[in-house]
């Protein structure tokens, strides 16, 4: 009935049949090559002050913004929320750290530890400076959400009543676009 040529169809199927098995795995270790996109996370955890006076240990949380400028090297903005609430006290003062990590990442494919430094201002009784420390990692559990865990030591520079140190572990979330 139907007379098809067998000869130029079966070698345009098998070529274009080539090409695919060559050009996708190509784009798909492009699309894990590339650096990971603008994420926005949710922190959680606890902060740990000490200073001139001895404070109780307090839930903490917060947002921040990781922005990846290569592979290798993040810049984080974040605010995070806790009180500064002395042992014996009942009365604690709520405080706010705004502050801007640099963070030296370390792809190892799915985990990417990371070590940094940060800075930025506390809002608590006064406006007062923060220095500061970090270390942590991500861990990719979809391709656009990733978990993360982070320990910071930061020193919030007062003028009276002597600094604190201030120890801060958190974890959550962290949603790439």
């Amino acid at each position: 009935m139907f007379n098809l040529p067998s000869r130029p169809m079966t070698s345009g199927v098998c070529a274009l049949a080539t090409a695919f098995a060559l050009i996708v795995p190509a784009l798909a270790s492009d699309a894990e090559a590339a650096p990971s996109g603008v994420g926005l996370g949710a922190a959680a955890g606890v902060a740990i002050p000490d200073g001139d006076l001895d404070y109780k240990a307090t839930f903490s949380w917060g947002f921040f913004v990781d922005i990846p400028l290569i592979s290798t090297f993040h810049i984080t903005p974040s605010t995070l929320v806790y009180d500064l609430k002395p042992s014996g006290s009942e009365v604690s003062v709520s405080a706010t750290d705004v502050s801007l990590s640099f963070k030296f990442m370390i792809p190892l494919g799915p985990i990417d530890p990371f070590v940094g430094v940060l800075a930025g201002l506390t809002s608590a009784q006064d406006l007062e400076p923060h220095v500061g420390l970090l270390a942590g990692t991500t861990v990719r559990l979809l391709p656009n959400i990733d978990a993360y865990l982070q320990a910071n030591y930061r020193l919030i520079l007062r003028d009276e009543g002597g600094n604190v140190r201030d120890l801060m572990i958190h974890a959550g979330p962290l949603f790439r676009f």
